[in-house]
């Protein structure tokens, strides 16, 4: 049995091709190239438990939403829990130019899929604001613990991807 854990905090490479934003607009291979080479620096350092670091690369409006003490304690408790990254793959990039709700500018959402050594499914998905400086604007994160202990295999891994929408 799955147990989903939803978090949010209002915080294998694929193919570099431009990527359409609208009918007439593409991103640039570079803006496209920077944004992915980004986000897995940012998995990098806070991984290494530079959190600080992993920090400043929040844009103004999220560090409002989170303090560098909670950000670290938060995933202090994930090493501790969890262990490890061990894996880690970018599954989709999904572009948007002046989303409703947010300042004007170029965002990416990078989706990614991933585990740690005692959570065998962990995903969600990451906005950049490229406009910014390719700064953070938003995370999204579902866990997948599964309490038997016992390894998950690929299939049952592809399953609860799936029903996560990840």
């Amino acid at each position: 049995m799955f147990r989903i854990i939803y978090l949010s905090i209002s915080a294998t490479l694929f193919a570099l091709i431009p990527l359409i934003v609208s009918a007439q607009e593409t991103v640039p291979k570079a803006i496209y190239e920077s944004a992915v080479r980004v986000h897995n620096s940012y998995f990098q350092i806070r991984e290494m438990g530079d959190y600080e670091a992993a920090y400043t690369m929040f844009t103004d409006r999220q560090k409002e939403n989170v303090s560098l003490d909670a950000f670290s304690q938060h995933w202090e408790s994930v090493r501790e829990n969890f262990g490890r990254l061990t894996h880690l793959s970018n599954t989709k990039v999904t572009w948007y130019r002046n989303p409703k709700g947010a300042p004007e500018g170029l965002y990416a959402a990078i989706n990614f899929r991933a585990s740690f050594e005692r959570l065998p499914i962990y995903c969600g998905f990451l906005v950049w604001s490229i406009d910014e400086g390719y700064k953070l604007q938003r995370e999204e994160m579902k866990f997948v613990k599964d309490g038997s202990g016992r390894p998950i295999s690929n299939d049952k891994k592809e399953q609860a991807y799936a029903e996560l929408s990840c």
